[in-house]
C-alpha cells in the first residue's frame, strides 16, 4: 500500500505546475492509458499477504469518447499475489505461494465536468482468470465492478487519473477493492485551437465564425459599440443604434439621394441621379448653364449661350463628342470629369454596391465622348486579412468595375486592372472609418 500511496502522491504533485493550457475530454477521441495500482482481496477467497493490500497489479486501457460525458472503455490488468492452504494457518510453519490473475473489463464511464479537472463514475462487467490449482481450478470468472474517479489534464492531450473500484466475483460471496493511478493520451478528434483566427481559443470563443481581420472582444465576438445587434464590420453607422434593413443605420438615416452625402449633411437632399455634388450634397454646374455636372454633356458651354437638357448649345452643329480627341485640354477635362470618383465596397466583397452604380453610370457616359481614352482601374484593400488574399481582392474589385464599364458600351481596349492589396491606403488603417474608405476602385486617366 505504501508504493500506490508514493505513486499516487507523486502522479498528482506532477499536476499543479502543468502548463495553463489544457482541454478535457473531447467527442470523438480515443484514450490510451496505462496504470498501475493495489488490490484488497475479500478473506473469503483464501488469499492473505504479508502485504497489507493482498496485491499489485498493472494495466493498460483503451477508451472512445462519444461525447464529452459518455465513453466506453476495455481495461487489462495483470495481478500478483499471494496465498497460502487454509489449513496452514494451524501451523507454526506458514509457506506462502505466488498467485497471478488476468483481469480484464468493459465499462461505461460518464463525465461530469469540463475543463482540467473532470470527476467521473464507471460502471461494468469482464472476467477474471486464476491460473492456479488451489484455491480453486484454473478458470475464469464473472465480475461486475463499479467506482469512480478523477481525470486531471496536463496539456490538451496528456492526463493523469486516479481511479476506485468496488469489484463483485460472481456466484461466489467475494468482493474486492481496487486502487489505481495512471497516465492517459487523447488521440483524435477535433484539436484546440483558433479555427477562425481570431485570438480567441475555440472554447472560450461565443462566436466561432467571426470573419478573418475582424476585431473581436474577450469572447471572441465581433465588436458592436452601439449595441444595436449590428457587428461594427458590417455596420455603416457604428456610432449611431440602427436597424438591419438599413444597413446599421437609423430608419430615415442614409444616403436618400444617392448623391454620397449624407442624409443629415445634405443639404441639397433631392438631387437629380448622376448629378456631381460638392461636400455639403449641392450638384456643381462649371459652366453656370443650367444642367449639373455629370449630367452636363459640354461642361464648358461659353456663357449665355442656350442648351438643352443635355447642356449642349442648341445649334446645327453636332455636340462636342468623340472629335475633341485626346489633345492635352481633353485629357486634362477627362482627368477632371472621372480621377475624383472613388467606388468603395463593403468588407471582403467585391460586389458593386447599388449607392456606387450611378457613379459608374457617370463615368460611362463621360467615357463614351472620349472614345480612344486609355483608363487604367486600380483596386485596393483595407489592412484586414492577409497580404495575398488583399491583393486578390483588390484585383477583383478593379475587375468588377471593368466588367460594368464593358456592360455599358465602353469598349475593352479602352480599359486596363490593376491590384494594389493593401500597399497604398489613403487614410490609416487603425480606424472603421479609414478602412472603409481604403476598400475602393479609382480611375487613372493614362497619356
Amino acid at each position: 500500500m505504501r508504493r500506490i500511496v508514493i505513486g499516487m502522491m507523486l502522479c498528482f504533485a506532477m499536476a499543479a505546475p502543468a502548463a495553463s493550457t489544457w482541454a478535457g475530454v473531447r467527442a470523438g477521441t480515443f484514450e490510451v492509458g496505462a496504470f498501475f495500482g493495489g488490490y484488497l482481496f475479500d478473506g473469503s477467497e483464501f488469499i492473505d499477504s504479508p502485504d497489507p493490500f493482498n496485491g499489485d497489479f498493472l494495466g493498460a486501457r483503451l477508451g472512445y469518447n462519444f461525447t464529452k460525458h459518455l465513453a466506453a472503455e476495455f481495461c487489462y490488468e495483470r495481478l500478483e499475489t499471494d496465498w497460502q492452504y487454509p489449513f496452514s494457518l494451524f501451523s507454526s510453519n506458514i509457506e506462502w505461494q505466488e498467485l497471478s490473475f488476468d483481469i480484464f473489463r468493459f465499462d461505461a464511464i460518464y463525465h461530469f465536468l469540463s475543463g482540467r479537472f473532470i470527476p467521473y463514475v464507471a460502471a461494468g462487467a469482464g472476467g477474471a482468470y486464476q491460473d492456479q490449482e488451489w484455491p480453486g481450478p484454473s478458470e475464469t470468472k464473472l465480475l461486475l465492478n463499479y467506482g469512480g474517479g478523477m481525470k486531471v489534464f496536463l496539456t490538451e492531450d496528456l492526463l493523469l487519473r486516479g481511479d476506485v473500484r468496488h469489484v463483485f466475483i460472481l456466484d461466489t460471496p467475494m468482493n474486492n477493492i481496487e486502487y489505481s493511478i495512471g497516465i492517459g493520451y487523447l488521440l483524435g478528434g477535433k484539436p484546440l485551437g483558433d479555427a477562425d483566427l481570431d485570438g480567441v481559443k475555440d472554447k472560450l470563443d461565443q462566436c466561432p465564425d467571426t470573419p478573418l481581420g475582424v476585431t473581436v472582444d474577450e469572447k471572441g465576438c465581433p465588436l458592436d459599440e452601439d449595441g444595436d445587434g449590428i457587428p461594427d464590420f458590417r455596420d455603416q453607422c457604428p456610432d449611431v443604434p440602427g436597424v438591419p434593413d438599413n444597413y446599421g443605420c437609423p430608419i430615415g438615416y442614409g444616403d436618400d439621394d444617392g448623391d454620397g452625402v449624407m442624409n443629415d449633411e445634405d443639404e441639397c437632399p433631392d438631387t437629380p441621379e448622376g448629378a456631381l455634388v460638392d461636400s455639403v450634397g449641392c450638384p456643381l454646374d462649371g459652366d453656370g448653364d443650367g444642367v449639373y455636372d455629370g449630367l452636363d454633356l459640354c461642361p464648358e458651354t461659353p456663357a449665355g449661350t442656350e442648351v438643352g437638357p443635355d447642356g449642349c448649345p442648341l445649334t446645327e452643329e453636332e455636340p462636342v463628342t468623340a472629335e475633341i480627341g485626346l489633345t492635352p485640354a481633353a485629357l486634362e477635362e477627362l482627368r477632371r470629369e472621372i480621377e475624383p470618383v472613388q467606388i468603395r465596397f463593403d468588407f471582403d466583397s467585391s460586389a458593386i454596391k447599388a449607392d456606387f452604380a450611378h457613379f459608374l453610370d457617370h463615368i460611362a457616359r463621360v467615357l463614351q465622348s472620349y472614345p480612344g481614352a486609355k483608363i487604367e482601374l486600380s483596386g485596393h484593400a483595407s489592412a484586414e486579412g492577409t497580404m495575398a488574399y488583399n491583393q486578390q481582392l483588390s484585383e477583383r474589385r478593379a475587375t468588377a468595375v471593368y466588367n460594368y464599364l464593358i456592360g455599358h458600351d465602353i469598349p475593352e481596349e479602352s480599359l486596363t486592372t490593376i491590384g494594389y492589396g493593401e500597399s497604398k491606403p489613403i487614410v490609416s488603417n487603425e480606424t472603421l472609418e479609414g478602412r472603409s474608405k481604403n476598400r475602393r476602385v479609382e480611375f487613372k486617366v493614362l497619356e
